[in-house]
């Protein structure tokens, strides 16, 4: 079906389910493609950095596509699913204690 919205399911966390649209089309990001070192010292960050500044040598600005796409766990709608799932918990422990009117 064309314009039809293609998703992947994703591991659980702690039972918030979360989908990635088009996830055939989902690139692995620099962060998740750096090992332990280059992470512990932020040294994947250098491919963006070295972008920008050959963008400001020309007199321009980085653009959306050379940021690349956010890690999964890194996205607003994981972590808006996460939060209100938890929230929901805590709402209901809460009122655990209430006494009845």
């Amino acid at each position: 079906m064309p314009g039809a919205r293609e998703y992947e399911r994703l591991p659980q966390d702690e039972g918030v389910e979360v989908v990635v649209e088009n996830a055939k089309q989902r690139q692995r990001t620099l962060e998740e493609d750096a090992g332990w070192v280059s992470r512990l010292f932020f040294l994947w960050v250098t491919k963006v950095v070295d972008v920008a500044y050959d963008r400001s040598k020309k007199g321009e600005a980085l653009e959306q596509e050379d940021l690349g796409e956010l890690a999964h766990q890194d996205r607003t709608s994981t972590n808006y699913a996460k939060f209100t799932e938890r929230f929901a918990k805590e709402v209901e422990k809460s009122h655990m204690w209430d006494e009845p009117a």
